[in-house]
């Protein structure tokens, strides 16, 4: 599954939604699954969300 595609169903499932700076964001629920840990390269600045590799079963059981 391509990264775009990835993220649309993770949005879909209710697990992170984009902020007003249309950047990714976990939910609620995404904080079980996730952590956005902060980054800072190429004059660039945010947060990268790691997930757990086990919401994949919750990805297949939300589907």
């Amino acid at each position: 599954m391509k990264a775009k595609d990835t993220n649309q169903h993770l949005a879909a499932c209710g697990l992170q939604i984009r902020n007003q700076l249309g950047e990714w964001e976990l939910t609620n629920a995404g904080l079980h699954w996730a952590e956005a840990l902060p980054y800072c390269r190429g004059g660039h600045s945010g947060y990268q969300i790691l997930w757990n590799p086990a919401v994949v079963s919750v990805l297949r059981e939300l589907a």
